[in-house]
């Protein structure tokens, strides 16, 4: 008895459930979807408690699913609704489990086209409204009504709908599968970013507890619930098949209450490490801000060496140096002052200019500027036939970029002097679109860095090189001009092995819908 007394009240632990996580995640798409199952599930459990709180059939049995209290199982019993209704209550809950499972999984990115997520949708829609109509009782009276006698029997009928429940009912529980596999594919292919990973795997876990409860209980519904009689003009209710296991009955509030627990830790772990990345960017961005000042003053005091030795190189003809090496001198020194001269001039001012840029060709430049320093190194670049369009500042982003490139490339020629594997080095970048961000990713074969200093590459003045020549100011920019265009840089690394720099930016579509929902428009 008090394994269902439980079960009662753990319908208003998923009712908080529901709550919960529209008041932490309410911006994010797939909590909204996610939502919708739930809000599914809690009208599919009550619509079946109502149902059978109307049967004194189910009164001992169903005491060990829904231990209600007696004054509400009265009231339940005496409520002013149709069991037509009910039951239509309960098929629209169960099949809106099927679609918006359906839909949570391909919010996700998924190797389908937008044309064949369309396309699949609009199928489900329809294959979904049939059942509804099938198993609505007032269409089952009329369809009745019209086959029989003159073409099937009584039997015949019944035979049929349980042929027509049994195709539904597999045919809604492949749906379920289906989603299940979906996200659990798309968290394999998921961008390397710890918040995303785990929000993938969280949800992914949350939705595998559900999907578990829908297989062993709700997709029992929707049922043929009517037993008719044309002759006496009459018909009655039809029982939902239970199944007659007295341990599952015991067992089932337990294993019930033991899901939504896993969920709740599931969301709370969820809402743990948004909340210590953000402290963890709050900490680095306050050091970084600390620092800006100081770091154009760097790029200051940079240009002014560069023309000073340049000065110097101009001098060299005249003492015997080969004019070929000191015009390519020059022309690099050139280059350096042209490129710091630009960044010192956007660093006047504190706000980005973003316009529409295609990142395929902001990366093209970037690794044009490598040319000569990377001209032993194979680089493989990994992008889409078509561009790929971002809305960011073109000289920030450029110089974030140049900064992991050049890193990458020092890390990959000093694994080369060092253990004399030229074949080895490797540059890989990776540029796709994913869900609602576009990912950059930059691989290196370098020397990789330790587990004690990647936690503080970001960190403003910190470099586990000569200081002489790497004053750890490089990366520390990069993270702050990706967070000012609202996206997220995360690194992975192994020592001796390599480098991997995760980089998403949102899609302007994106940008555009956030603006547009803070405004209210």
């Amino acid at each position: 008895m008090r394994g269902g007394f439980i079960m009662f009240y753990a319908l208003f632990i998923l009712l908080f459930i529901i709550f919960f996580m529209l008041y932490q995640h309410h911006r994010e798409q797939h909590t909204i979807s996610f939502t919708l199952v739930l809000v599914s599930y809690f009208f599919a459990i009550i619509g079946m408690m109502i149902y059978f709180s109307r049967d004194a059939y189910y009164y001992n049995v169903i005491k060990n699913y829904f231990y209600l209290p007696d004054p509400l199982w009265r009231k339940l019993f005496f409520l002013p609704i149709s069991r037509f209704n009910v039951i239509r209550i309960m098929n629209v809950a169960s099949l809106s489990i099927v679609l918006a499972s359906v839909y949570f999984a391909l919010s996700f990115h998924t190797p389908f086209t937008p044309r064949t997520i369309k396309l699949t949708k609009i199928g489900i829609w329809i294959y979904l409204m049939l059942q509804l109509l099938i198993y609505d009782p007032s269409v089952n009276i009329r369809l009745y009504y019209l086959l029989y006698p003159s073409v099937m029997g009584s039997q015949q009928f019944y035979d049929a709908e349980k042929v027509i429940y049994l195709i539904t009912r597999s045919g809604n529980n492949l749906l379920m599968l289906f989603s299940v596999i979906i996200l659990f594919v798309s968290f394999y292919h998921s961008p390397r970013i710890q918040l995303i990973r785990y929000n993938f795997l969280l949800m992914a876990v949350c939705f595998f507890t559900l999907s578990i409860f829908y297989f062993t209980f709700i997709s029992r519904t929707p049922s043929f619930l009517l037993r008719i009689s044309k002759l006496a003009d009459s018909y009655y209710f039809w029982y939902i098949n239970l199944g007659s296991n007295v341990i599952f009955y015991n067992v089932f509030p337990f294993v019930l209450i033991i899901f939504l627990l896993l969920i709740c830790y599931s969301l709370y772990r969820l809402s743990h490490i948004s909340h210590q990345i953000d402290v963890e960017s709050f900490e680095i961005s306050k050091q970084i801000d600390a620092t800006e000042t100081t770091s154009k003053v760097f790029c200051h005091y940079i240009k002014n060496e560069l023309l000073a030795i340049q000065s110097e190189l101009e001098l060299l003809p005249a003492m015997e140096c080969p004019e070929q090496s000191v015009q390519e001198t020059i022309h690099r020194c050139e280059k350096l002052y042209s490129r710091i001269d630009e960044i010192h001039k956007s660093t006047k001012t504190d706000e980005l200019h973003l316009i529409d840029i295609d990142l395929k060709e902001l990366l093209e430049r970037v690794l044009e500027a490598f040319k000569e320093e990377a001209c032993h190194i194979k680089i493989c670049c990994n992008f889409p036939d078509y561009p790929v369009i971002a809305l960011a500042d073109p000289v920030y982003l450029e110089q974030a970029i140049h900064n992991i490139v050049g890193n990458a490339i020092d890390a990959m020629m000093e694994k080369s002097s060092r253990d004399g594997e030229a074949d080895s080095r490797l540059l890989t970048l990776n540029l796709r679109y994913t869900d609602d961000w576009i990912h950059l990713e930059i691989q290196d074969t370098g020397t990789g860095i330790s587990q004690n200093n990647i936690k503080k590459i970001f960190t403003p003045f910190f470099s586990s090189k000569s200081t002489s020549r790497h004053w750890g100011i490089g990366l520390s920019l990069t993270y702050r001009i990706i967070q000012a265009h609202e996206g997220k840089i995360e690194v992975h690394s192994v020592l001796g092995k390599g480098t991997s720099f995760q980089i998403l930016l949102p899609k302007i579509t994106q940008i555009f819908n956030e603006k547009r929902s803070f405004h209210g428009k």
